[in-house]
């Protein structure tokens, strides 16, 4: 009984150190985040910061950097992803309340791997609460030429209920610094991408696009498609009309706003603007080909205002 308690507490130690010794590095020809599960299975970022130029130095990092700020617990870290319900009472990475309606979460290491991916390496760590079916692949992909890290989660679990999330979050990075700056860009006609930097201070900061267009309606616009819809922007500049009609046939590069015409090809953007009295709703088509008629038959149709917008102003009529 006795040899068979020893080999057991032997096998307990050696998992315990494969843990520590466990160090994940992502890396770009300048930057390095370097990551450590501790002897318990959690996984904490040790290190953000310029590439470390030795490759002792990273197993000289420490997971349990950070204490308590009262003191309480004397043995803590950066958690990569921190979780609701958790000893970390600050705003965690992701909320979970399970099918039985705990909102308690633990994630653990499970695994990493790294492959090729066009540009750069990709890395994916797995982390699975040992209570709940629930898994997080944490993905990074870095680039080094172009010293870029790009980071996204996937949430999964196999409850036999649905579960709620009521945050969840790309990554969770930490900084340690006297000071932090944040560098924004806004635009204008012939000054687009113009910098602005400022100071962050105490306190949480949201950078958040304004969705409400309805005070764009008739206005001269640029936008950007992403997965949120059309984001649009006033522009000062261009060519407007109100209450003009307007005749196009999709696959027809003319269209024709009262007595004006204009020309468009294979990258023209058109912007169609609907208004159901309640809410003004907005889609996107690139070329004349993609974009719906407006008029038929050779009729035009009314419409409360039309706005082109030219990137060549010499070109405008």
């Amino acid at each position: 009984m006795k040899k068979a308690f020893m080999l057991i507490a032997a096998m307990c130690m050696t998992s315990v150190m494969a843990f520590a010794q466990k160090t994940i590095r992502v890396s770009t020809d300048k930057t390095d985040l370097v990551m450590q599960v501790s002897p318990k299975g959690r996984l904490y970022q040790v290190y953000l910061g310029d590439k470390l130029k030795n490759p002792a130095d990273y197993q000289n990092l420490k997971w349990d950097v950070y204490a308590a700020s009262d003191g309480a617990v004397c043995q803590r870290g950066h958690e990569v992803y921190a979780t609701s319900g958790a000893e970390d009472f600050f705003e965690p990475a992701v909320a979970v309340t399970h099918a039985d309606g705990n909102m308690t979460t633990y994630l653990y290491y499970k695994s990493s791997e790294e492959k090729a991916i066009n540009g750069g390496t990709e890395t994916i760590i797995t982390l699975q609460d040992k209570v709940y079916p629930l898994t997080v692949k944490l993905h990074y992909a870095a680039y080094p030429k172009e010293n870029v890290i790009k980071a996204w989660s996937e949430i999964s679990h196999k409850e036999k209920a649905p579960v709620t999330l009521w945050r969840y979050s790309s990554t969770m990075l930490y900084f340690k610094a006297n000071k932090y700056f944040v560098t924004n860009y806004h635009s204008d006609w012939a000054k687009e991408g113009q910098p602005e930097t400022c100071q962050l201070t105490t306190g949480k900061k949201i950078v958040d696009t304004n969705k409400d267009y309805s005070g764009l309606v008739g206005s001269i616009v640029s936008f950007k498609d992403s997965k949120d819809g059309v984001k649009l922007t006033d522009k000062s500049e261009g060519k407007e009309w109100t209450g003009k009609s307007v005749l196009f046939k999709k696959g027809k590069p003319t269209v024709t706003v009262g007595s004006d015409d204009f020309k468009t090809d294979a990258k023209t953007v058109f912007v169609y603007a609907t208004d159901d009295g309640k809410d003004v709703s907005y889609k996107s088509y690139t070329g004349y080909k993609n974009a719906p008629s407006i008029g038929a038959n050779g009729v035009a149709a009314a419409t409360t205002a039309v706005a082109a917008y030219l990137k060549d102003r010499s070109s405008e009529p």
